[in-house]
């Protein structure tokens, strides 16, 4: 299965539903839309690293965790 993702800008001139999926038929891609948000690059990108990111430090690594709570963390 082949899948594009496709993170315009917010202010990008995008293409209507229907030639979204008539592209992707032409190219034999399945369409699938997911709504979401460029809010975690932007944070990225401006360094407001906060505990939506794991930040790892020179000498830490990272590791398994694996519960309910977190999934990996640095020591």
């Amino acid at each position: 299965m082949l899948i594009a993702c496709v993170l315009p800008p917010p202010n990008a001139k995008t293409l209507d539903a229907a030639a979204r999926r008539a592209l992707a038929e032409a190219e034999g891609k399945e369409l699938v839309v997911l709504e979401g948000s460029s809010r975690l690059l932007r944070k990225l990108i401006h360094g407001e690293w906060d505990d939506d990111f794991l930040i790892v430090h020179p000498g830490q690594r990272v590791v398994g965790v694996y519960d309910w709570e977190e999934v990996i963390r640095a020591e």
